[in-house]
């Protein structure tokens, strides 16, 4: 199940303890290793927080204790926590940190030093009582609130046939089936360097708790264009038009002002005379139009133009994201 927000806990490695060993008057102990750091990685291969768990704490490996012969102990291996693109961390309502880039890594939390040894001790009197004993490693509690990217936003009623599309234009391979709400949870795919969000179906009273919707909002926050899908095996599609963008006047206010194209679907189902008349009807309201079906390849390479010239060019310039 698609999990978006998450609270662990994570302990760093308690460093290790240095052996006060002596050889007659002769130091031989070595000192104890560091303990293991947290580190939270980027990774592209990840869409979602579900790996992770909050019922067990997240802890890396102590050091190892220091032994004879002047041996130190090894530092503890540090704990690499992987989360996908787009995550936030949160301590309280502190923001810590955002993981925006592939294999980029973020210390959380360092491990506790190992004490000295005898060999250092007897060399180092003034660091005694300092380090005279091995350092515990930390503790923090984090929430971890993942927002996925993406440039263009797929909206319309279920069947409408976003997770289709979005199969076609980039070539993904969403679930799809014939009943409602097939899509659960944000799926995404990349078209020409833009990112293509569908998300879960809107339906009346999706404001109000209805439907699946609003939950996702926040991963929304970049986007730059709306594409609503209506599908014309509706009974009325315009009206099905003027449902969602009922619900879309119900959103944060950056949405209700996105830019919007509509994409007329299933095209072959209706008449041409019929969808014609589609067309005009709903162009009154909105001009940026087109009609498809994934049945015709001539119709998706429309939908693909229509996308691209109305994305801001000076958005995909100056995305930060990428």
């Amino acid at each position: 199940m698609f999990k978006d927000t998450i609270k662990i806990s994570i302990i760093s490695g308690n460093g290790g303890v240095g052996s006060t060993l002596m050889y007659g008057t002769r130091p031989i102990g070595g000192n104890g290793g560091n303990g293991g750091n947290i580190i939270l990685k980027g990774t592209a291969t990840r869409h979602d927080l579900s790996h992770l768990s909050p019922s067990k704490p997240y802890k890396a490996k102590d050091g190892k204790p220091g032994s004879t012969k002047k041996r130190s102990g090894t530092k503890g291996d540090d704990l690499i926590i992987e989360v996908p693109l787009g995550t936030e961390v949160y301590e309280d309502e502190k923001l810590l940190l955002k993981i925006s880039k592939n294999l980029q890594e973020e210390k959380l939390l360092e491990g506790g030093l190992g004490s000295l040894g005898s060999i250092s001790l007897s060399a180092n009197n003034f660091k005694m009582q300092e380090y005279k004993y091995n350092v515990e490693g930390k503790k923090k509690t984090i929430n971890l609130i993942l927002k996925l990217v993406c440039d263009v936003i797929f909206f319309g009623l279920p069947n409408a046939g976003k997770s289709s599309m979005l199969n076609e234009l980039a070539h993904t391979a969403v679930k799809t089936a014939s009943y409602s709400f097939t899509t659960l949870e944000p799926q995404t795919g990349l078209m020409d360097g833009l990112i293509l969000m569908d998300l879960p179906g809107l339906i009346e009273g999706t404001a109000d708790g209805k439907g699946v919707g609003v939950e996702f909002i926040k991963h929304t926050e970049k986007a730059n264009l709306i594409v609503h899908f209506v599908s014309l095996e509706d009974i009325d599609p315009i009206s099905s038009y003027k449902k969602i963008r009922k619900e879309i006047l119900t959103l944060p206010e950056r949405i209700q002002k996105m830019k919007e194209v509509i994409v007329l679907t299933k095209h072959d189902s209706i008449s041409n005379t019929k969808r014609d008349e589609i067309v005009r009807e709903l162009g009154k309201l909105n001009p940026e139009i087109t009609y498809s079906s994934i049945i015709d390849d001539e119709s998706l390479e429309k939908v693909k133009k229509l996308i691209i010239r109305n994305f801001e060019p000076k958005i995909i310039a100056n995305n930060s994201h990428r």
